[in-house]
């Protein structure tokens, strides 16, 4: 149905400014640990270029942001929680950070060479809607790099829940959650829907691990992939519970590794403006 390519980017695949992308990762964070590693493949497949404006839609505390000003891009930001804007300021100090929402950006047409949403479009209750006010703000040959979960069964941070997941608990592609469009055919029909045109499909696997018991556990519920039995749970019930779910992931120093796939789209902007 669409005339796109699909291939895999595996972990060990490295972009030419790992360095600087190292620099700007808080390494104490095994969260950062793990969306630095998928938002510099984001960026890598992308391409951007030095002096190329980037808007990020979602860009919470800035971490993308940063890694792309590492790259010599020209940034921009919006996310609807103002709090989180500090931290993108403090990392991005040049660049322009909006409170919005994501289908009332605050930029005029064809402003940006480049966007990207990453882990946005899941949670948005109108995809269609925010992907046609990203195609607006984009210049005519600009592009779009669009990350989402990929399926449940392809991501160790949902399936070592699966041994006290109720079934009215199960994660299943399409239904609303983090794992919304980890169909790829979905998410290229949102993107379609927008008047994007999508080049590319690409599965991103990325490796990640947390140094202890009480880490794995807040990262693990707080990424949307616990059933609600563990998310009610008090902390110190909860970490109980999770110490026998997570003790085939747990390493010989203690730590626990997962390894998870995401959804990358690349798009162009392309077409006639509505």
């Amino acid at each position: 149905m669409y005339a796109i390519a699909t291939r895999t980017v595996p972990t060990h695949v490295r972009s030419a400014s790992r360095d600087q992308a190292i620099r700007v990762v808080d390494r104490s964070s095994p969260r950062e640990r793990r969306d630095g590693l998928l938002l510099d493949r984001v960026l890598q497949q992308l391409d951007l270029h030095t002096r190329e404006t980037l808007v990020d839609v979602g860009c919470g505390g800035g971490l993308l942001a940063a890694l792309a000003f590492a790259r010599g891009a020209r940034i921009a930001g919006v996310d609807p929680c103002a709090a989180a804007l500090g931290g993108a300021r403090r990392r991005v100090p040049m660049g322009e950070f909006h409170a919005s929402r994501y289908d009332s950006l605050p930029f005029a047409d064809d402003s940006f060479d480049a966007a990207t949403a990453v882990n946005v479009l899941q949670r948005c209750e109108q995809p269609v809607r925010v992907l046609r006010e990203v195609r607006r703000v984009l210049k005519g040959s600009g592009r779009v790099a669009l990350a989402c979960w990929a399926d449940p069964a392809d991501c160790q941070s949902a399936t070592c829940f699966d041994r006290i997941r109720r079934r009215h608990d199960a994660l299943v592609p399409g239904q609303p959650g983090a794992y919304a469009l980890a169909q790829e055919s979905t998410l290229l029909d949102v993107v379609a829907r927008s008047g994007l045109v999508a080049a590319c499909s690409t599965e991103i696997r990325c490796t990640h691990g947390y140094a202890d018991l009480a880490s794995a556990a807040h990262g693990l519920v707080s990424g949307g992939h616990a059933p609600g039995s563990i998310v009610g749970m008090a902390p110190a019930a909860r970490n109980e519970v999770m110490s026998v779910l997570l003790e085939p992931y747990r390493g010989a120093h203690g730590g626990y590794t997962f390894e998870d796939s995401f959804r990358l789209v690349l798009a162009r902007a392309g077409g006639r403006r509505d």
